[in-house]
């Protein structure tokens, strides 16, 4: 396969350049004022029966390309909100350049209008599903956290591990920037994000080799929504919302534009408490340890971005962007261990934990320059330098009191726990696109580099003096560089069969060094990684006829640990819990086969198989006696296949229906060490219904959303039960449309629970929970500017992988 796949692809490339050529129609739309206009709609239609046969959105520059190889008369017809349509004459077959095509304003302002259609909540092209978020009505006063959690095919785990139809191994993309989810501090950043200021989730099952190769399971891109006028415009939303604790939300977004020039800004942040009940109950050593905990946290958070752009002239683009995400404040655990044997179930003694974190943060700070060129022929260049600082902290503070059954204090023990991290990230990347041949050529390279340092601080507090415990307390140091390289090329070979291949290069480097603060303590070893890594991506389309298509696609992929869990200092959760990180992790790798089938968007099909070697799973282990310790393990491999199909369609003018279904069969060969081997099985599924309605009255709108997640096994010897959600809200436009008033109530029926349990000889755990996700909405939002000249191109950062792998 090292020589079979690239020898594939230059025969592909080399077979694409001897077919016979496509004809292709370029050309650029601006407004009066010769500015170029963005998202444009632009077909090309057949005459002899009106049939819209291709379609396009001009570009950034305002750009378009069409290709067509049928004989027929064709008239080009162009649309955009604001100004008149055009439509041009007749014309037949030929390669052209339309030019510089000039729309005019709409003589009157439009009045009311009253649209009863409604874009499709969901939608899917090539395996992909994009979620409109814009178009949701429960989306507001929530965060991108929320709506990942009831987004098609994607469940989240306890501990913040994303699934994508069954499979774990997904990386998030913020506009474009991949953000790993293994860690809390970037789980924690996502529910900062207002849903208000994201247009489209992306779940993306077949990406690409100009994606980083991080994301065995795929990648979900979520797109925020630019400005889109000239002159001052933007939104701003405020909100409150309460279950257990009240909670308010603010959000503001500012763009302006004034020729060639486009500044923007935003501002949010979410104020308030929120609540946790879960319960660890194990078995270990015929004991029973009974752990409820009452969680609260008391974090805040903010973000804000400032930017600008600047159009050079009218092929180049130089773009600046600052941004930063804050989260700081403390939180409280408590939690009672109930000491037991499994034979009498008579009661021992009892454990009181508490954490207290009376400080935390996790600060991010990200700068990027950004420079992209295009030209009438549809040649593209950019580039992108990045520098990102990450500063995360917490102080703890954490009683341990052992009682007997009558309440006497029979031993009483006191820690605190100090640690700081501090990430610094650099990276730069470069892209080129260009026609080759009837296809195009993509090429590629990036370069990242990483350094983190970590410090943890353990100490026994013994009266008024604090003791440090040197062998629990070090540092530990991360340097990681990767180099990257890649080249894709796509070709409609006729006018039903489109081919793509795709190969991408990466060379990682990394050192670890870990040393303690018992200065007669050894440092162990450098952990040392350094290798290099194909990535091929492969896919074959046929279309069937106008409105069904037909495409195979073979990709590889990794997942690479994260910079934290690579440390294996001790953190202490309560005397008889303990998270520990693994410096000898290994990344984890994928190969996935799939076959996709749509029907005009409407309906998508995909099959896909998916074998993964190597597998990163975070379990559960046994130390002495009466202690377990979480970490994270390479544990084994795993054959997984699925079925997914999507469907989106209306009953009637007033009612929307977007629903998606998952069915999977995921085979775990797993094993902890030689005597503790599992090859677990299951059959599991999720589906997923969003429903949106115009009622007939107060022109109110309405939408009910529900999801729901079968019992199923995770990558480790892990069994979860089956849980859902089911939210419902109401909206009411004011103002002329420019304010929204909307109220809404999350998981109804508190069904988002999480409920597993793990098992081998001599230990059992479970544990059950849930977090305050029922809660009612009241949000308000207020548009102001006009809306009729689109928005400056779409930023892209080189910190596309590392900014998320930081925990």
């Amino acid at each position: 396969m090292r020589y079979l796949l690239p020898l594939l692809f230059c025969l592909l490339i080399q077979f694409a350049a001897q077919a016979q050529t496509d004809q292709t129609l370029r050309g650029r739309v601006v407004d009066a004022q010769q500015h170029p206009l963005e998202f444009v709609t632009v077909a090309l239609v057949r005459t002899t029966d009106q049939q819209a046969v291709q379609g396009t959105l001009t570009n950034a520059a305002g750009e378009f390309v069409l290709h067509y190889d049928a004989p027929s008369a064709y008239q080009l017809m162009v649309r955009f909100v604001g100004y008149q349509p055009y439509q041009s004459e007749a014309f037949a077959l030929a390669s052209r350049d339309w030019g510089t095509l000039v729309l005019t304003a709409s003589a009157a302002e439009l009045g009311e209008v009253r649209v009863f259609g409604k874009q499709d909540l969901v939608t899917a092209e090539n395996g992909n599903l994009s979620v409109n978020v814009a178009g949701s009505t429960t989306a507001a006063g929530q965060t991108a956290y929320d709506l990942l959690r009831r987004a098609p095919g994607v469940a989240i785990s306890r501990d913040n591990v994303v699934s994508l139809n069954g499979k774990q191994g997904v990386r998030l993309m913020l506009d474009g920037k991949l953000v790993y989810l293994e860690s809390a501090d970037l789980v924690a950043l996502l529910k900062t994000l207002p849903a208000n200021a994201i247009s489209n989730i992306d779940l993306l099952a077949n990406p690409g080799v100009q994606y980083d190769a991080a994301g065995t399971a795929g990648l979900i891109n979520i797109r925020t929504k630019k400005g889109m006028a000239e002159g001052l415009n933007g939104a701003f939303t405020v909100g409150v919302s309460h279950w257990y604790t009240p909670k308010t939300n603010a959000d503001l977004n500012l763009n302006y534009r004034r020729g060639r020039l486009n500044l923007y800004g935003t501002y949010n942040h979410q104020l308030g408490n929120y609540a946790y009940r879960y319960t660890l109950y194990r078995v270990q050593r015929d004991t029973i340890y009974d752990s409820p905990t009452r969680d609260t946290d008391k974090r805040s958070s903010v973000n804000a971005t400032l930017g600008a752009d600047y159009q050079l002239d009218d092929h180049q683009t130089l773009g600046l962007a600052l941004s930063t995400n804050q989260r700081f404040g403390p939180g409280l655990t408590h939690t009672t261990t109930r000491i037991l044997p499994e034979a009498t179930g008579q009661l021992l003694r009892t454990l009181y934990a508490t954490n207290d974190y009376y400080f935390q943060r996790s600060n991010r700070y990200n700068a990027s320059l950004n420079y992209r060129w295009q030209d009438s022929t549809g040649r593209t260049f950019s580039a992108a330098a990045d520098y990102g600082y990450f500063d995360g902290g917490s102080r703890n503070l954490q009683p341990n009191v052992y009682r007997s059954p009558e309440g006497t204090t029979l031993s009483e023990n006191l820690y605190r726990s100090l640690t700081q991290a501090g990430i610094h990230l650099y990276a730069f990347k470069a892209d080129f696109q260009d026609s080759l041949g009837r296809g195009q050529l993509s090429v590629g390279a990036k370069f990242s580099d990483v350094q983190s340092d970590n410090d943890y601080r353990f100490l026994r507090v013994e009266g008024a003096a604090e003791l440090l415990d040197a062998q629990r307390s070090n540092r530990f140091e991360y340097h990681e560089q990767i180099a990257a390289a890649y080249a894709d090329y796509q070709v409609a070979v006729s006018s039903r069969v489109r081919l793509q291949g795709g190969l991408r290069l990466e060379n990682t480097r990394a050192r670890g060094q870990l040393s303690y603060a018992d200065a007669q303590t050894t440092p162990t070893q450098p952990v040392k990684r350094d290798y290099l890594n194909l990535f091929p991506a492969l896919s074959a389309g046929y279309k069937l006829s106008d409105q069904r298509r037909l495409s195979l696609s073979y990709a590889r992929r990794l997942d690479r640990p994260a910079y934290q869990n690579l440390n294996p200092f001790i953190t202490l959760l309560d005397e008889l819990s303990f998270w520990q990180g693994n410096p000898l992790l290994r990344p984890q790798y994928a190969n996935r086969f799939a076959v996709d089938y749509a029907t005009g968007g409407n309906l998508a099909l995909t099959l896909a198989y998916t074998r993964t070697r190597d597998i990163i799973a975070s379990i559960n282990d046994t130390l002495e006696s009466n202690k377990v310790a979480m970490t994270p393990r390479n544990v084994g491999r795993q054959h997984h296949l699925s079925l997914t199909a999507t469907r989106s369609f209306a009953p009637t003018t007033w009612w929307n229906i977007s629903a998606s279904a998952t069915l999977y069969y995921v085979d775990n060969q797993i094993a902890f060490d030689v005597n503790r081997q599992f090859r677990l099985r299951a059959l599991a599924g999720n589906v997923s219904l969003q429903q949106s309605f115009q009622l007939p009255f107060w022109s109110l709108n309405a939408e009910l959303v529900g999801n729901y997640n079968s019992p199923t096994t995770t990558s480790a010897n892990e069994r979860n039960h089956g849980n859902g959600q089911l939210d419902a809200a109401l909206s009411r436009k004011f103002f002329k449309e420019a304010g929204s008033l909307s109220l809404g109530i999350t998981d109804i029926f508190l069904t988002s629970r999480w409920n597993s349990r793990s098992q081998f000889a001599g230990f059992y755990l479970r544990s059950y929970g849930y977090g305050e996700t029922r809660q009612v909405r009241l949000n308000f939002t207020y548009n102001f500017g006009n809306k009729q000249v689109a928005a400056p191109h779409e930023r892209k950062s080189a910190l596309d992988t590392e900014a998320g792998r930081i925990k």
